[in-house]
């Protein structure tokens, strides 16, 4: 998940490679790139609530500071500032394949019941949009120089 805060995450992903053998494996676990963007918003409905996701500027990859703040920390939590890289889906998954991986799968996990009983907040992402997407990889089958 960190990949995003990297301005280089390409390069991070070709030292991916580095690490395992024939063989290896790599699950890479992203903010999904179709919702998780710079347009990204909510509409309230009449009660006040998140009824409907709006997402605008999703092919713009410009750098950005993001300002983070937990709707479950404490009262007086300040709030943190994080440089976030947005990267389209089809980049994403170029570079995984020029980069030496193979998808063994592509799965868009959404909050279950059971955590959107425990974070109620969590039910708009379980009804509109996966908040993230897992790509479990393998590194080629290619001999070590």
């Amino acid at each position: 998940m960190a990949l995003n805060a990297s301005p280089n995450s390409e390069k991070a992903i070709s030292e991916f490679l580095r690490v395992p053998g024939s063989g290896g494996e790599l699950i890479l676990s992203i903010e999904h790139p179709c919702f998780i963007n710079k347009g990204l918003s909510w509409i309230e409905d009449e009660k006040g609530e998140d009824s409907k996701l709006t997402i605008s500027h999703r092919f713009d990859e410009s750098p950005q500071l993001q300002e983070w703040q937990s709707s479950y920390a404490p009262p007086g939590t300040e709030p943190f500032v994080t440089p976030a890289f947005y990267w389209t889906l089809s980049r994403i998954l170029k570079t995984l394949i020029r980069t030496g991986f193979d998808f063994k799968d592509v799965e868009k996990p959404r909050p279950s019941e059971e955590v959107c009983k425990k974070f109620p907040k969590m039910t708009k992402w379980r009804k509109h949009a996966g908040l993230f997407f897992c790509i479990p990889c393998e590194k080629h089958g290619l001999e070590e120089k």
